[in-house]
């Protein structure tokens, strides 16, 4: 089976807006405006195939994405005229499936892999929006690997066991002249391995899920004298992240569930948390992985009667993080930072 699809989307961004002039105080140059350099184009390709051959079972999806911006600077504020950013991606994803079903415990096993390389091309040639004139290429690839078995192990009860590992570079090349500044070559290494078991009980009136996922998170970012950006952060360093969890489902009435979570969790930061430069957005190579507990509970209503369904989702949270990674202002940027400790709570 194959199926191609490709799609484009597009704005001329040329809205009118009240501009306060930078002067948030003085009305005299308060003016009507007319939103520039906000234009954007983007061209998506996805190609994917499915087959199967004897007992296998296979999909490859092949995915493009171009895209062209314009970023058009503080909307109560001079605007950018020149400033763009250009991004172009190509993403593989593939899986195979093989059914177990040889006399002994059914299952199947899967294998997914993936590779992605996306290319970023910062300009503002007239310092409109970053600190200052900018001309950036940044390269990321990711290769990613993940066997996992699945097996039915007694009556209302599965298993799944899964490894992963990952590999990420990141090279950014800035082109900066007179006097280039921040280029850098990283990378970084993630193996995981996740065990998970699903067992339900008194006719699936209830269901018990526990989960315990291990990860270990090799990083080198540290880069020669010289290199980098500014005050470069970037260090070598090696994480052990450990994520217990442990989730319920009961049925309280026809309809009517309760759900319970909780358990610890491990998050590294993405690549572009570390090492994306959009003018706005400013990333932190100094970053180092969150980690913390959380408790989740709700009651979830899912009613069908004849032609007509009602679905209904109330829920309560809380999470104590520690290093939490927080997008914060620092001057006319968003920046990640590491905060110590945070609670979050909400309904």
């Amino acid at each position: 089976c194959l199926d191609l699809r490709i799609g484009h989307a597009g704005a001329t961004g040329d809205f009118r807006f009240y501009n306060l002039g930078e002067t948030l105080q003085d009305p005299r140059d308060d003016r009507s405006d007319r939103r520039q350099n906000n234009a954007y184009d983007r061209l998506l390709t996805q190609l994917a195939i499915h087959g199967a051959r004897g007992p296998w079972r296979y999909s490859v999806q092949e995915l493009l994405l171009v895209k062209h911006q314009g970023i058009p600077g503080l909307a109560t504020g001079q605007q950018a005229r020149a400033t763009t950013l250009d991004t172009l991606s190509a993403r593989t994803v593939a899986r195979v499936r093989r059914d177990l079903d040889d006399g002994g415990r059914p299952g199947h096993i899967d294998l997914a892999a993936g590779f992605a390389a996306t290319r970023s091309t910062w300009r503002d040639p007239l310092g409109e929006v970053g600190l200052g004139i900018d001309d950036q290429r940044t390269q990321n690839l990711d290769l990613y690997l993940s066997p996992r078995l699945h097996l039915d192990l007694w009556r209302g009860a599965s298993l799944l066991a899964m490894a992963d590992g990952r590999q990420e570079w990141s090279r950014v090349d800035q082109r900066l002249l007179p006097a280039p500044q921040g280029d850098s070559r990283r990378q970084r290494v993630n193996l995981g391995l996740g065990l998970q078991l699903d067992q339900h009980l008194l006719n699936d009136r209830i269901h018990l899920q526990p989960i315990l996922r291990l990860d270990v998170l090799r990083s080198r970012f540290a880069v020669p004298a010289g290199g980098g950006e500014q005050n470069d952060q970037g260090a070598d360093h090696l994480e052990l992240g450990a994520s217990p969890r442990l989730a319920a489902r009961l049925a309280l009435l026809p309809g009517v569930s309760l759900r319970l979570g909780g358990g610890r969790y491990f998050r590294p930061p993405s690549l572009l948390e570390l090492f994306g430069d959009r003018g706005y957005i400013v990333g932190n190579e100094g970053l180092r992985p969150e980690r913390g507990s959380s408790l989740d509970g709700g009651l979830v209503l899912d009613l069908t009667r004849a032609r007509t369904g009602l679905y209904a989702h109330a829920a309560g949270f809380v999470t104590w993080s520690d290093r939490l990674i927080q997008w914060q202002q620092a001057g006319p940027s968003l920046r990640p930072v590491n905060l110590a400790h945070a609670r979050v709570s909400g309904l």
